[in-house]
């Protein structure tokens, strides 16, 4: 009798367990209307394949403004919370509409984020009038920017909706003689920006630096060599012939237009124009407007020359903060016949000293002399010395004998 209770026992401990392990994989109830009409027509919907914004680098200014254009490529998460919650992901198909499952087709092309929100959660609303709904905007769209003009390989380059013109501008080679100052954004209703890329280079002001939409192309303009381009000549990297907007003073130039090597000496620079010249002082470059035509000619910094005996002779890059060790260590050291108490410096205005502590310009020397043990003995070995001796010693006495 007592071994039949205890089956008993054992059936109804199964049955309960099962009953509950049945309630965890479904509530009670079964499962819902918009669970049931979700799963039925999320069969039918292609896998959307595009990228999370989990896994990739985007990199973000902040939040997504309400005022970003909904297009193709973006992807809205959906939730319906009723009795149970229902949750899925519809991306912007082509044609700019989604297929929201268990309510259709819903069209949010050339809607802003939130316009497309209210619109979905209205569709939505309809057919679950009691339901509890949140939409956003869980991935963005890829754009492809035809980028034409003066550029090294112009083409088309694919970005995410939220790149900036200069994020573009830094994929390409851009030719020198382009008008960066006159950018051109050309968009699908026909409206043409002018951008210029200098002046956010110098101010990092938002306005010359655009977010780009869906259907915009770039055009980067070529200067003219009578109206807006200068010859630059000297320390430079790269660049000669380079458009500047009229009316660019000589601090702006230097601050937005090229790029310098690192030998470049801006205490002075000479203008030439019409065949006459003009020299300008540090002072003077906010003052003095450059024109289409102008020759400019740039100064390097004299290098730096170590000579005598270090390991590695030679000249060496002005740097306005090294002293006299940090240019002996470049030159890898003195070697065992030098000395540190008899370095000079030979200046480049003709005058010489051996203060070791004072400022150095360029096109200074620094020689480093021999010791004055090592003259006196250097590399001779001492047994050599006293084998000649002897040898010198024993020839006399041979001799006076």
């Amino acid at each position: 009798m007592k071994f039949i209770n205890l089956k008993i026992l054992a059936v109804i401990v199964v049955f309960t367990v099962g009953l509950m392990a049945q309630q965890r994989m479904q509530p009670l109830g079964g499962q819902s209307k918009a669970q049931e009409e979700i799963a039925d027509e999320k069969n039918g919907l292609p896998e959307y394949e595009g990228m999370s914004l989990l896994n990739t680098n985007i990199g973000w200014e902040g939040p997504v403004s309400e005022d970003y254009i909904v297009g193709p490529g973006d992807v809205f998460s959906v939730s319906i919370l009723s009795m149970e919650q229902a949750f899925y992901q519809v991306p912007v198909g082509p044609d700019g509409s989604i297929h929201l499952p268990g309510t259709g087709k819903a069209d949010v092309k050339n809607m802003t984020l939130n316009q497309a929100v209210s619109y979905i959660q209205s569709l939505i609303k309809r057919q679950y009038p009691k339901a509890k709904i949140s939409v956003s905007l869980s991935q963005i769209k890829r754009l492809n920017i035809p980028i034409s003009g003066a550029l090294e390989a112009p083409g088309v380059v694919t970005v995410f909706a939220n790149t900036r013109l200069s994020d573009i501008l830094m994929r390409h080679r851009i030719k020198p003689i382009a008008r960066l100052y006159a950018v051109q954004i050309h968009h699908n209703n026909g409206r043409v920006d002018t951008v210029n890329v200098i002046k956010n280079r110098l101010s990092g002001s938002i306005d010359d630096n655009p977010m780009l939409l869906m259907g915009d192309r770039i055009y980067i303009p070529y200067g003219e060599i009578d109206k807006d381009v200068v010859h630059v000549t000297g320390e430079k990297e790269f660049q000669s012939l380079i458009a500047v907007e009229p009316g660019t003073t000589l601090e702006t130039f230097i601050q937005g237009y090229i790029t310098y090597s690192s030998n470049i000496n801006i205490s002075g620079i000479t203008v030439i124009r019409n065949g006459e010249r003009f020299d300008f002082k540090p002072d003077e470059y906010s003052s003095y407007r450059i024109k289409g035509g102008d020759i400019l000619s740039l100064y390097r910094n004299e290098p730096v020359s170590v000579v005598g005996f270090v390991h590695i002779p030679g000249s060496y890059p002005y740097y306005p903060n090294f002293t006299v060790n940090d240019y002996i260590s470049l030159a890898g050291g003195i070697s065992r016949e030098g000395s540190m108490k008899s370095i000079k410096i030979l200046r480049s205005d003709g005058t010489s000293d051996s203060d070791l502590s004072s400022h150095l310009n360029p096109g200074d020397v620094i020689e480093v002399k021999r010791s004055f043990s090592d003259f006196l003995v250097g590399d001779i070995n001492v047994l050599s010395v006293i084998t000649t001796t002897a040898s010198l010693i024993l020839t006399w006495i041979a001799a006076t004998k």
